[in-house]
């Protein structure tokens, strides 16, 4: 009697027959049965093999704070062997980088919704990058399980050991960039020392925030019935503003829609100081001037053409100036409609004129002159200002920025910057009100300005000197000897205007030489004898041993002002002669009176 098999004997197989049949199917069906599949429902899993997509999903993507949001939600339609869902995961990588994929969350619903961002990264990496292309699949998987201690995946090959989830639905998104464009400048205006934060000055100081810009300007772009529009304005040579005019020129000359002079002649003389978009004309008495004014610090490049533009006339002559001063002239001949080229370069400051002047050189008959200029100004702008303490620029685009602070009159001010801390404010100030700023994207930068208040003004004071500051005595026999030197008073300090009071009984001498006395020509100066002084004279004894032979002496000068009193110091020196008046150095003097070398005198020279 043959063998049965058991009832769930041939119901395994059955159920393996199928699994393995319809990979065999979708095997076969290759690229040319994709065709034949509603695209809408295929997915590609894998090489050769394909397999309808069960459900539908979604994905969209935004910001949350400064890092991307992907918002996914999926739906379960079912597949083809009607296994039961358990749950559902989903996997991304980034697009065309396989390398990349990665599990954003398992064990999900069947049908959901599942939010990837910075506070829901899933492992094992956080959010997604910013401004970045994905691919993403949701799976699913069975409680079915065909081997032990696996769940039953749908696209099974145990031999290459692939046990792939079934694809309920996959997509792509792109992340928009949420990384931070912007930071804040932030910070203190303080007195030293002690970084007083309340002082007044400095807090009410003003700050500058400046935004650095390469902007180009051209004549013919810009012009505009509109002065300053675009930093330009119209002028005549003398200063006057010109007027936008619409009428045109009765005489035939197109003079519409151009500046023109403010003067006015009797008809039918018109006046031609004019600027049209790209060409002037000059009056008789007045050039005339298309004046652009630089918005901030930097440099300009002046680039253009100047030719003639009208067949009569006997030429221009064109400059360019930098507030009056000429970076540029050229002379414009009649008939030279080649023209001539400028090129130049120059650093500018705020509200620097560069002005493009046409002159009529001889007279003013037919001197229309083509004459556009561009400048390209690279530099930086006034973007706020601000005079609260403390105070704070937000939302400043990332990179560098220029900041200045105003200084007032006799004060210094240095500064200490620091970067996402504020710990840095401790340290030496650098010098300068000016600083350019490298803003932090997402962050702040600490800047501080820390301000020395002047030295209090000096009260008026005044010095004293001596012409000559050494005087000479030679004591010859038993006449007492006199010498002087003329004391003057200086103003050192601006105001000062005191009497100046000298005294005998005010004058110091060290050594002391007894019965030395002390004279002064003049012992009160009023301020209009400042210059003039007081003659000082001392006259000592002829007993005086000179020992040691040079003397200080110390001369005082008493103000109104108890307080201020100043003294000035004269060297006296001391000879004596012998009582024959013989003396070491006469006799190279006599030889130098009688024109003779003292080194062919005889020892026997009688003095």
């Amino acid at each position: 009697m043959g063998k049965s098999f058991p009832r769930h004997v041939f119901g395994l197989i059955l159920v393996l027959g199928a699994v393995a049949a319809s990979g065999i199917l979708f095997f076969s069906l290759g690229k040319s049965g994709e065709a034949a599949l509603d695209s809408k429902f295929i997915e590609k899993v894998g090489e050769g093999f394909i397999a309808p997509a069960c459900g539908s999903s979604s994905a969209m993507s935004t910001c949350a704070g400064n890092a991307p949001s992907v918002s996914f939600s999926w739906s379960d339609g079912g597949n083809p062997l009607d296994l039961a869902c358990e749950s559902v995961w989903i996997r991304v990588n980034i697009m065309g980088d396989p390398l990349t994929s990665r599990s954003v969350d398992e064990n999900l619903p069947c049908s959901g919704s599942y939010i990837w961002d910075a506070t829901n990264p899933g492992p094992p990496t956080p959010s997604a990058k910013s401004n970045t292309a994905y691919e993403y699949f949701v799976r699913y998987r069975t409680a079915n399980s065909p081997v032990t201690g696996q769940h039953f995946f749908y696209n099974v090959d145990p031999v290459a050991g692939i046990y792939e989830g079934h694809v309920i639905s996959s997509g792509t998104f792109t992340t928009p960039n949420c990384l931070p464009t912007t930071g804040t400048i932030q910070g203190y205006k303080v007195l030293m020392p002690g970084n007083n934060q309340t002082a007044v000055p400095p807090a009410n100081e003003t700050v500058t925030l400046y935004n650095n810009v390469n902007t180009l300007y051209k004549a013919s772009t810009d012009f505009s019935s509109t002065q300053g529009q675009r930093n330009w304005y119209y002028l005549e040579s003398n200063g006057n503003q010109m007027v936008y005019d619409l009428v045109g020129d009765p005489t035939g000359y197109d003079m519409s829609n151009s500046w023109r002079g403010l003067e006015v002649f009797p008809p039918p003389r018109y006046n031609w100081n004019r600027l049209w978009s790209s060409k002037g004309h000059p009056e008789r008495a007045l050039d005339v001037v298309r004046r652009w004014v630089a918005p901030g610090v930097g440099t300009i490049h002046i680039t253009g053409n100047a030719s003639d533009g009208f067949p009569t006339g006997d030429g221009v002559i064109i400059f360019i100036k930098k507030n009056n001063a000429i970076l540029w002239q050229g002379t414009i001949e009649n008939g030279n409609t080649t023209g001539i080229s400028y090129d130049i370069n120059t650093p500018v400051s705020p509200n620097d004129n560069i002005d493009f002047v046409i002159n009529k050189r001889g007279n003013n008959i037919g001197d229309v002159t083509n004459f556009d200029p561009s400048i390209d100004f690279v530099g930086s702008v006034v973007d706020r200002q601000t005079n609260v303490n403390p105070y704070m620029f937000s939302n400043v685009s990332a990179g560098s920025h220029v900041v200045s602070v105003g200084v007032p009159a006799g004060w210094s001010v240095g500064y200490t910057l620091c970067y996402n801390v504020t710990t840095c404010h401790n340290n030496a100030p650098t010098p300068g009100n000016s600083v350019t700023v490298d803003v932090p994207a997402g962050g702040y930068s600490d800047l501080w300005w820390h301000y020395t208040a002047p030295l209090p003004p000096q009260p008026p004071d005044y010095s004293l000197s001596a012409n000559p500051p050494s005087i000479f005595a030679t004591i010859k026999g038993s006449s007492p000897v006199t010498s002087s030197s003329r004391i003057y008073v200086s103003t050192i300090w601006g105001g000062f205007s005191d009497n100046i009071t000298f005294s005998a009984s005010d004058v110091e001498i060290s050594p002391t030489i007894t019965g030395a006395t002390f004279n002064f020509s003049d012992m009160n100066l009023v301020q209009s004898e400042y210059s003039a002084g007081t003659l000082f004279s001392i006259t000592i004894p002829s007993n005086t041993t000179p020992s040691p032979p040079s003397y200080t002496i110390t001369i005082h000068g008493r103000s109104d002002d108890p307080v201020r009193n100043n003294s000035v110091d004269v060297t006296l020196n001391v000879a004596l002669k012998d009582p024959g008046f013989r003396e070491t150095l006469r006799p190279i003097l006599e030889a130098f009176a009688n024109f003779v070398s003292p080194f062919i005198q005889t020892s026997n020279a009688s003095l």
